[in-house]
């Protein structure tokens, strides 16, 4: 027989259960939430050098530093050469140019010093042909 057919003071009664306390369990950690950082172990410091080491250092410093100083010893003798050749080929209408303008560029730095301006140099050139052509005309010399 089923519980259809009994009546209400026949069912069975519920059992009272107790019911344990619950102990609180830490909540989960969320992904948000810090770990605690573990105490990170130092890397054992490295012994300070031997005189071995040390003069080891020293031979590879020096033996570098000589190799830096030929390279540059030689880099500047490549380019006084490369200058010298180009000098070589220059023709002797360049040369001589070449050589003008030189002057040219010292008496107008030594005009620049003494504080005259560069136009009243060309000024005073200019004049100094004129006079000379002045006195090869009274001459009677004609120059090309």
């Amino acid at each position: 027989m089923g519980l259809i057919g009994k009546k209400s003071s026949q069912r069975p009664k519920p059992k009272l259960v107790r019911v344990k306390e619950v102990k609180e369990e830490p909540p989960i950690p969320s992904i948000r939430d810090p770990k605690p950082k573990k105490a990170i172990a130092k890397r054992p410091t490295r012994p300070p050098p031997t005189e071995r080491e040390k003069l080891l250092l020293r031979y590879l410093n020096s033996h570098k530093e000589q190799q830096l100083q030929r390279t540059k010893t030689y880099l500047k003798k490549r380019t006084l050469q490369e200058r010298k050749d180009m000098e070589r080929q220059l023709t002797l209408k360049q040369r001589e140019g070449i050589r003008t303008i030189e002057m040219i560029q010292k008496t107008q730095d030594r005009f620049l010093v003494e504080g005259a301006t560069w136009n009243k140099y060309l000024e005073s050139v200019a004049a100094a042909r004129r006079a000379e052509e002045r006195r090869s005309r009274q001459l009677g010399v004609f120059q090309d």
